[in-house]
Formats: structure tokens, C-alpha cells, sequence
């Protein structure tokens, strides 16, 4: 009996280190929701794009790489890349793809890509054109045509250039 009490405590404490909640918060059901605090770099971002937009936005969710993500990150020519997709909502929803650059350890906001009432839905990095250079390829809805519209961008010398 002493052998079999003696298992399940050692079985309970076992579970409850795998549940990853500390002992003073154990009980605390909202502690358990919360998101996972955001690192330095994250925060520098987001306040990035919060002083580039200068209203509110939220994070869209994109089909990138078979997952949903807000986030496209890519080397062209030695240079590494980041697309944020956002959404503001002023008068009407307008998407932003705001494209960053690493230069020096920090991402540095180089252009905001606005579509007016468009919804991305989808983005990728292929080569689709044969030049050995990766393209930018957002797909999306255009809300005020009713079109599906498709936005392929180069990143050539540093700068960023819509192609299609």
C-alpha cells in the first residue's frame, strides 16, 4: 500500500512539473492563458510599426509556408528581410505589409506596402520569373473591385520594387 501511495505522489508532482505552472500561481486559471511575455526584439517592432502607422492596427494571418503566420522572413543578395502584415481600420480596413531590414542586429522599417481595401490572404518567396533573385509573391482579395489580385515585389540593390 505504502508502495503504491508512494507512486502516485511521485506521479502527481512529475505531472505537475510538466504542466509548466510555477506553485504560486498554480490556481491562477488566467496566469495559465497568458501569452508568453514578447522579447526585446518583438517589442521593438511592434512599437516600430505602431509609430509607421500611427494608429492601431492588429497582426493578419497569412498562408505562408503551409501555416498561418503575420510574419515573412527572407535573404535576397546577402541581405536579410521581414514582412509584417497588418491591418488598420480607418473609414475602411486597409492591409499593410511593412517590409523591414536587418542592418546592424536591429530590423529597420524600409517601406510600408499599402493596398487600400485589400485583403491579403497568402504570401511566398520563389523565384518566379527565372533571374535567379526570389520575388515577393502576396496574394489577396481586392474588396472594392471584387478582384483576386496578386502583388510580386524584388528586393534588388536594397530597395523595394513592385513588379507586378
Amino acid at each position: 500500500m505504502k508502495k503504491n501511495l508512494r507512486i502516485i505522489l511521485i506521479l502527481t508532482a512529475i505531472l505537475t512539473i510538466l504542466t509548466g505552472c510555477s506553485a504560486e500561481n498554480f490556481f491562477d486559471v488566467r496566469s495559465a492563458m497568458s501569452p508568453p511575455a514578447l522579447s526585446e526584439e518583438q517589442i521593438s517592432i511592434k512599437n516600430s510599426i505602431r509609430e509607421c502607422l500611427g494608429i492601431d492596427y492588429k497582426f493578419s494571418y497569412l498562408m505562408i509556408d503551409g501555416k498561418l503566420s503575420s510574419v515573412l522572413k527572407f535573404n535576397v543578395e546577402g541581405g536579410e528581410y521581414m514582412v509584417v502584415f497588418c491591418e488598420t481600420n480607418d473609414k475602411f480596413m486597409k492591409s499593410h505589409c511593412i517590409f523591414f531590414e536587418k542592418k546592424s542586429g536591429s530590423w529597420i522599417i524600409k517601406d510600408d506596402v499599402v493596398g487600400g481595401n485589400y485583403r491579403a490572404y497568402s504570401a511566398s518567396v520563389k523565384d518566379i520569373n527565372g533571374d535567379g533573385l526570389d520575388e515577393i509573391i502576396i496574394d489577396g482579395f481586392d474588396e472594392s473591385s471584387s478582384n483576386l489580385k496578386r502583388y510580386v515585389y524584388q528586393v534588388p540593390k536594397n530597395e523595394i520594387v513592385l513588379v507586378q
